[in-house]
């Protein structure tokens, strides 16, 4: 991403919560939905509770992974 930049704003529990909810609904461990978007479970369960924000793309892609699995 040379030349580029983005700016990421705070992950709140809310927003995390709306991910586990995506996660639970598609039947997906943490283990499971880790493994499918290549990050480690502690990574997405501290996006899940809040405590850590995820990249806009990294977010992204977590996104489409989950509609993906959910359709």
């Amino acid at each position: 991403m040379t030349g580029k930049t983005c700016t990421v704003l705070p992950m709140t529990s809310d927003e995390g919560r709306n991910y586990q909810e995506m996660r639970k609904a598609a039947g997906l461990t943490l283990a499971e939905l880790a493994e499918l978007v290549g990050c480690d479970a502690s990574h997405l369960s501290r996006i899940e509770n809040g405590e850590r924000k995820g990249s806009p793309w990294f977010l992204a892609h977590l996104a489409q992974v989950l509609s993906e699995v959910a359709a």
